[in-house]
C-alpha cells in the first residue's frame, strides 16, 4: 500500500500535459495580443482606402 502511495505522489505522468497547456495559454495571449495591435493599423489603412476610392469616384 504504500508503495502505491509513493508511485501516485511521484508519478509524473500528468506534467506533460500541464506543460502543454501553459504553452497553449501563453501562444494564445500572444495571438491576441498581436491581432488586437494590428488590427487597429488594418482598420485604418482598409478606412484610408475606402476613402480614396469614395474620393475618386466623385
Amino acid at each position: 500500500m504504500l508503495k502505491r502511495i509513493r508511485r501516485v505522489l511521484y508519478s509524473e505522468s500528468g506534467q506533460g500535459m500541464a506543460e502543454y497547456a501553459l504553452i497553449l495559454v501563453l501562444v494564445a495571449i500572444a495571438c491576441l495580443a498581436v491581432t488586437k495591435g494590428l488590427g487597429n493599423n488594418i482598420v485604418a489603412k482598409l478606412n484610408e482606402a475606402s476613402n480614396k476610392i469614395s474620393g475618386a469616384s466623385l
